[in-house]
């Protein structure tokens, strides 16, 4: 089958546009800058199948390259559940949406007569894996990601994760775009902490040379949504030091795979027990990169895809 993505972030470009070729599909990935050079791949390339996240903006090139291919497209529904309205657009275009809200299958999708299955985040071990130490990123501790403003859950766990480092004297850098110091933003941080966006192949490098990866989730009461760096940073080989929610509950062990906190206070007395002791942080890193490759890779996501697609479309 010839798969075309319509989408080129990581998690596609680095996720599972790979783990489709690894189970024998002509997989291209395309960089969906304008309509006419959408439309033209479309028309060069001849796809069985289409494939793209649902991404704000997005809507306005992968739509016309839908109507215009005339073959079945598969929509990933990655902002769930923030937006019931903007969800049905891509999944009512859909001949199978994926939804990394494992609730929506049933609570919102199937109500509609969309055929809907779970499908989280994950890691691909043929990127996400251990390193080699970068000394300009050698940090005690390090947050990776975007200040998002508009969820409380995330402002939260700026709190719990975040505050009890920045200005107190712990040696912790924070990666992302430039919205950490915005000075309109609800949430910011001192500039000596923000270190600019980092480019998406130093990950693995930013694991191993770093002590702590702190992690924080823009939704809670998902038993499968959260943030996607969970599975990287973990795939990485990562000691992901993280907020609680419902989802790293419900899929990881606290002390075996990560470490979640529920508190500013209980981040402290995390961080000094690690600290104290390598051989148990050790441990947790190469127990949770154990795990998600065994559970959570991009390549068992495509199986589970693949199997829940119509037979008229596995067979092209």
């Amino acid at each position: 089958m010839r798969i075309l993505f319509l989408d080129d972030r990581p998690w596609i470009t680095y996720g599972m546009a790979p783990a489709f070729g690894e189970l024998g599909h002509e997989v291209h990935v395309i960089h969906p800058a304008s309509v006419d050079g959408t439309l033209a791949s479309v028309a060069e390339l001849h796809p069985d199948l289409l494939f793209s996240a649902a991404i704000y903006g997005m809507e306005q090139i992968v739509f016309p390259a839908i109507d215009a291919a005339k073959v079945p497209y598969v929509c990933w529904e990655i902002e769930d559940p923030v937006s019931i309205e903007f969800s049905m657009e891509f999944a009512k275009r859909s001949i199978l949406t994926l939804t990394t809200c494992a609730e929506w299958v049933e609570d919102v999708y199937a109500p509609r007569g969309i055929r809907a299955i779970s499908i989280p985040f994950a890691c691909n071990p043929g990127f996400h894996k251990t390193g080699e130490p970068d000394p300009q990123y050698a940090h005690d501790l390090v947050f990776l990601g975007n200040n998002y403003e508009p969820f409380p859950t995330r402002l939260e766990g700026f709190q719990h994760m975040l505050n009890p480092f920045i200005g107190a004297g712990y040696d912790i850098a924070v990666y992302g775009n430039w919205w950490w110091t915005e000075p309109s933003f609800t949430y910011q941080i001192p500039q000596n902490t923000y270190r600019g966006y980092l480019p998406y192949s130093a990950l693995p490098a930013l694991c191993a040379s770093s002590n702590f990866m702190l992690g924080v989730h823009s939704i809670n009461g998902s038993r499968t949504m959260q943030s996607v760096r969970t599975f990287e940073i973990l795939g990485c080989g990562g000691l992901y030091l993280t907020q609680w929610t419902t989802a790293i509950e419900a899929m990881f062990r606290n002390h075996v795979h990560l470490i979640w906190s529920r508190s500013a206070e209980e981040t402290i007395d995390l961080y000094q027990f690690y600290s104290a002791r390598p051989e148990a942080a050790a441990a947790i890193r190469r127990q949770g990169q154990q795990f998600v490759y065994a559970h959570h890779t991009y390549r068992h996501r495509a199986e589970e895809i693949l199997r829940a697609l119509p037979d008229t479309v596995r067979s092209r």
